[in-house]
């Protein structure tokens, strides 16, 4: 599993920041709890996610 902010659901890297890689779905279980794999824990994450973009800073 990974670790994952809590809030946000970004990857962890080694060093404790958060990554640029988001996820949902199963990955997110230890986050979201244990709706992660359905439709509930779907819309969850995505709230989480949509909620950090304006402040994240988009790297290209």
């Amino acid at each position: 599993m990974p670790v994952l902010d809590d809030g946000t659901l970004a990857w962890q890297t080694r060093s404790g920041e958060s990554s640029n890689i988001l996820v949902t779905g199963k990955l997110a279980a230890g986050s979201v709890g244990a709706l992660a794999g359905n439709i509930a824990g779907a819309r969850r994450g995505a709230e989480r996610i949509v909620a950090e973009q304006p402040t994240r800073q988009i790297v290209q």
